[in-house]
């Protein structure tokens, strides 16, 4: 069994252990208060675990399944597995970083480890084409990298009645911008590595730094 059906039996399992059980639910999930007050790192990673609701899990899990065998098949399981974990930590962290001065600030879901798992992807095949859900025609990895980026920075900066926690996304999508610039020794031969990496990676992390969205 490799990284892909490990994973999303994982998530799966997590979801149906937890969705019963508020109290150890709560103890998962990422918290900028628990986080400063009592010092409950362990949430950086179990909030990557937990979903809030089905929906949410099938959408990382379809994610997953789509794009996780890819990079197993180039690097192997484990270090998939070490890649999707370090995601899921940069996105933890980057949330806590952006969202620091809301101490109520709260957070869950899979986004960011797989975010990370999907940006790797398109550096792997910045080429391949990839369809969005009812809108057809496809477009290539590169320029929905790109397109994901840049619209998920201008998001952290937009009222958000969903409350989807588009830092998490950028996170990740950061940890497996730079895994993928390693990958190639930010060495890039083509027009499309470039503006994956100057557009959908760098952007990132210049947003990192830039004001933070004011408080109400």
């Amino acid at each position: 069994m490799d990284f892909t059906l490990n994973i999303i039996i994982v998530l799966i399992a997590a979801q149906l252990l937890l969705s019963n059980n508020i109290e150890a639910y709560e103890k998962s999930v990422f918290s900028i208060k628990q986080l400063r007050k009592n010092r409950e790192f362990y949430r950086l990673i179990s909030s990557g675990f937990i979903h809030s609701g089905w929906m949410h899990l099938f959408v990382n899990s379809f994610a997953i399944y789509n794009f996780s065998p890819i990079l197993v098949q180039n690097f192997g399981s484990i270090p998939t597995a070490l890649i999707f974990l370090a995601s899921v930590l940069g996105s933890s962290l980057v949330m806590w970083w952006r969202k620091r001065n809301f101490s109520d600030y709260q957070a869950v879901g899979a986004s960011g480890g797989v975010s990370g798992l999907v940006m790797l992807a398109f550096y792997l095949y910045p080429e391949m084409p990839i369809g969005i859900f009812l809108i057809p025609g496809y477009l290539p990895a590169y320029i929905f990298g790109i397109l994901f980026a840049l619209i998920s920075i201008g998001l952290t900066y937009a009222k958000n009645p969903q409350h989807i926690a588009h830092e998490g996304h950028l996170g990740g999508l950061l940890v497996g911008g730079l895994t993928g610039a390693c990958f190639y020794g930010f060495n890039f031969s083509s027009g499309s590595l470039l503006g994956l990496f100057w557009l959908g990676t760098v952007s990132i992390a210049i947003w990192l730094f830039l004001p933070l969205k004011k408080t109400v």
